[in-house]
């Protein structure tokens, strides 16, 4: 009984460790996948969408350029994209997050402004690009300390 009692009390750090290391993975692939989803829709519903964060980078969402019927249309104004399947990001705390070009514009033909997010927790980096290829969103991976060709 005091053996499974030590094996607990160590296997609780470890856990917390991957579990962290999870929610940051799981947090910069919803950004892609809200990347991916606003090209799909810019593409199928003829306007720009864009990926916007707040000031310090914490969380990110998608706005959508006001309606070509609307009276502010073509205006350059936008309005936060609303619904189930987009929601805003949260990166989770200690995460460190660098971006370039932000907001990350997409438009309707589906290519992409040049932009570049970068999201390091502990030794772990993961960047987020639209510079290599302009239609195509990149997650790239690296270690803390490597060099980073931008």
């Amino acid at each position: 009984m005091v053996i499974l009692l030590l094996l607990a009390v160590l296997a609780v750090p470890n856990f917390r460790v991957v579990y962290d290391r999870m929610a940051f993975r799981q947090s910069v692939q919803d950004i892609v996948y809200s990347l991916r989803y606003a090209q799909g829709l810019a593409m199928a519903r003829s306007y720009r969408l864009r990926l916007v964060s707040n000031g310090d980078h914490s969380a990110f969402w998608l706005e959508k350029e006001k309606a070509a019927g609307s009276a502010d249309a073509g205006s350059g104004e936008f309005e936060r994209v609303q619904g189930r399947t987009v929601k805003k990001q949260v990166v989770p705390d200690g995460v460190r997050v660098e971006a370039d070009g932000l907001p990350v514009d997409c438009f309707e033909d589906g290519h992409f402004s040049k932009a570049e997010i970068s999201f390091c927790f502990r030794t772990e980096c993961l960047v987020i690009s639209t510079r290599e290829q302009r239609f195509k969103v990149d997650l790239m991976e690296w270690q803390a300390g490597e060099e980073h060709a931008r």
